[in-house]
């Protein structure tokens, strides 16, 4: 998304060009307002952006309305693009049906629903910040009202600066749909969005809470999780681990993970990533992320405010691939950056890529100076255990056929190892599972 400043142009009309001359329509999902000052949130599909690089793309006005070539549909309490057609259950916002067209397969088990949220009530309980207590009661969310998008009073979005503030619109398309539920509980307000983008086969969920909720030794710990019931039976658990991931036992135990988690057979699964929560379990076929606990000791009142977190689900055939999964979860957790700039002259391509991983198995951990010297540190990690030698291509940051070395973490040179440099490829073996970090001089 971008912002353009001070342009009060037809909402059907913008046209979003990269530097080849592709053009794809602009949507406006939000007004930005500085003192007086007013801009359109543009939001526009970025494809082809070349690796640890950048593209140009100018916003423009057309002189008829543009056309998306990805079709997307939107209703009330409904959603498609050309992977799903989705259906979302009014009183409580979750998914009631999710169609695969590929398969034609209903992905939601009969009689439950996807994305459905829940408040727990832990007994009191010692340590309450390390442990999770006996459940005392368990109620599901489902006495929520469809947002009305036109109500300004939720649809205020943050912005990084403190002096801008954004008012969101109704997002039915080109490029992305959006349905918002909003809940109240107790004396707290959680909204959670199910949305649709053109041309990406990810199922957006997006959860905004003000959470006023507090635990004390008299009442518990109040709980709030996010249950996925897949209807798997006797599924593989897998999560992202540091540098790798890890088979864990699908017995409702919550467990660490980081940017994402999956739960399949052999012959179906789900992806789920995520870009802030931690806290997961799986059982009878159901995953769950537990979203915010109001423990009460050490800190009295730990979670109370406003959260953001946002997931998507990627459902797949066949059992968890995890270099797969890690890419698509390093893509969400980390989207690329937005610069506006007015239109200008300048030295540099309007495209160009810095460093490039050629193997779909390995994945880029860091790419920096290195902590002694000015040589570049590169440290890759290998994603699906298997033996490989990775290739990376540094483009115009490092000298042709330079000298590297394998180092520690501390970056002291490891002896005997080969790693070299041909031309502007780094080439380095790695085996499955491993981490390996290059000293490139």
């Amino acid at each position: 998304m971008t912002k353009v400043w001070g342009r009060d142009w037809p909402r059907d009309r913008i046209v979003v060009v990269d530097d080849r001359g592709n053009k794809s329509p602009g949507q406006v999902v939000g007004i930005s307002n500085d003192v007086g000052h007013t801009a359109l949130n543009v939001m526009f599909r970025a494809s082809g952006v070349p690796a640890m690089g950048y593209r140009t793309y100018g916003v423009w006005v057309a002189p008829e309305p543009a056309e998306c070539e990805k079709a997307i549909i939107s209703t009330p309490y409904g959603m498609e693009n050309e992977f799903y057609s989705i259906r979302i259950d009014p009183s409580t916002g979750a998914i009631a049906s999710l169609i695969e067209k590929i398969t034609g397969l209903e992905l939601v088990p009969k009689g439950t629903l996807i994305g459905l949220l829940e408040m727990y009530q832990e007994v009191p309980h010692l340590m309450t910040a390390w442990d999770i207590g006996r459940i005392a009661r368990k109620r599901e969310l489902r006495e929520g009202l469809l947002i009305d998008e036109t109500d300004k009073r939720d649809s205020r979005d943050g912005d990084s600066l403190g002096m801008v503030f954004s008012i969101r619109e109704q997002q039915r398309g080109p490029q992305r749909v959006s349905c918002r539920t909003l809940h109240k509980v107790n004396d707290s307000r959680v909204r959670i969005e199910i949305a649709l983008a053109a041309g990406s086969p990810m199922i957006e969920i997006i959860i905004s809470v003000d959470w006023n909720e507090i635990g004390n030794p008299d009442t518990g710990v109040p709980m709030l999780k996010l249950a996925l019931p897949f209807g798997l039976t006797e599924p593989a658990f897998t999560t992202e681990i540091p540098f790798g991931s890890q088979k864990r036992p699908a017995d409702g135990k919550e467990i660490p993970a980081l940017r994402w988690v999956d739960l399949s057979t052999s012959e179906r699964g789900f992806t789920l990533v995520n870009d802030c929560k931690y806290g997961f379990s799986a059982d009878n076929g159901t995953l769950r992320s537990t979203l915010i606990r109001s423990t009460y000791d050490p800190d009295a009142h730990p979670e109370l405010g406003h959260h953001e977190m946002a997931f998507a689900l990627i459902p797949h055939t066949g059992p968890c691939d995890g270099a797969a999964a890690t890419r698509v979860a390093e893509s969400f957790a980390q989207p690329m950056c937005v610069v506006g700039t007015a239109v200008h002259g300048g030295q540099l391509p309007p495209s160009a890529s810095q460093a490039e991983v050629l193997n779909s198995n390995i994945s880029l951990a860091a790419l920096k100076r290195a902590e002694d010297s000015d040589a570049l540190i590169v440290r890759l990690y290998e994603t699906a255990g298997v033996d490989t030698e990775a290739r990376v291509r540094l483009n115009g940051i490092v000298k042709p056929n330079c000298k590297c070395f394998e180092v520690d973490l501390m970056e002291q040179v490891i002896p005997g190892h080969a790693a070299r440099v041909e031309d502007d490829t780094l080439i380095v073996k790695l085996s499955g599972h491993s981490v390996v970090t290059v000293l490139v001089d």
